[in-house]
């Protein structure tokens, strides 16, 4: 729950650490084991979830629903804080560079500029990655950290990845939603055009 580039340690010989344990959740069968391990690590702090309104985690890899509520997450929040942190290591600056409580609103309710409006040279399949993994809707992400190293191999190998951009109708579908208010105004006054040529044409 508090993946980002500061915790993500990379050896001499390319092994990657996580570090800073301090708010993971455990989720599984054999969640009471990994928890006496975290424990450890923690210096026998647990850490509970029971706390009403506090947002636990870094704003600016943080997921949606982690910014709402920290009781549902799940291993897709990582799959956003993944791409988050693979958008800031090929923009240079997290999804939404901004501070304060500015993120999260925009975690919630913005969409993060494209990775090719920021540098055109980045390939378009890796941009089509990331931005799968900073979808809004979690059912829209990658299931599994596995699924996306997957896509990262194929992008890597030059092989068509699974991730496909999102359809014109779908980016349709947030625009109407994010500006409701201007979409209104645009049909009220595509419908006052339409009965004006009708009246028109039934006139002549």
């Amino acid at each position: 729950r508090d993946l980002k580039p500061e915790n993500v340690m990379v050896g001499d010989f390319g092994e990657v650490l996580v570090v800073d344990w301090g708010i993971a959740k455990v989720i599984g069968s054999d969640g009471d084991a990994v928890d006496e391990v975290l424990e450890t690590v923690r210096g026998g702090t647990k850490v509970s979830d029971t706390r009403v309104g506090i947002v636990t985690g870094s704003p600016s890899y943080m997921s949606p629903e982690q910014a709402k509520d920290v009781h549902s997450v799940d291993p897709r929040t990582d799959i956003y804080s993944l791409g988050a942190t693979l958008y800031a290591l090929l923009a240079g600056h997290p999804p939404f560079p901004t501070t304060g409580m500015d993120i999260l609103f925009k975690v919630l309710h913005e969409e993060p500029v494209p990775l090719r409006k920021i540098n055109a040279s980045i390939p378009l399949d890796l941009e089509t990655i990331v931005m799968k993994c900073l979808e809004k809707d979690p059912a829209r992400r990658y299931p599994s950290a596995q699924a996306l190293a997957d896509d990262l191999r194929h992008f890597l190998d030059g092989e068509p990845i699974k991730a496909r951009p999102a359809s014109l109708s779908y980016r349709f579908k947030k625009y109407l939603r994010k500006h409701k208010r201007l979409a209104i105004a645009g049909m009220v006054g595509l419908s006052i055009v339409m009965a004006l040529i009708g009246w028109g044409i039934k006139t002549q």
